[in-house]
């Protein structure tokens, strides 16, 4: 089942990057908003790194293109 689910992605990654920079951005506001960590939560220092990383795991699992780019659902798959 996960072998047909790479069919839906560019190969070489060109015509992905910009849904994936736009993605790398939402990634980074979901993570600093008070409703994911909470209003208390005061070390809220985002390592790029691991923004990165969380992006790739998104677009690794993701069986679709909807499925990826699904803002609705994006604190739960983080």
């Amino acid at each position: 089942m996960r072998a047909s689910a790479k069919s839906w992605r560019d190969e070489s990654g060109d015509s992905d990057k910009p849904v994936r920079v736009m993605l790398i951005h939402k990634i980074f506001k979901t993570l600093e908003s008070d409703e994911f960590f909470g209003a208390g939560a005061d070390d809220k220092v985002l390592n790029p790194n691991l923004v990165l990383k969380l992006e790739q795991a998104l677009y690794d699992r993701a069986l679709s293109r909807e499925e990826y780019l699904d803002e609705t659902s994006l604190s739960q798959r983080l």
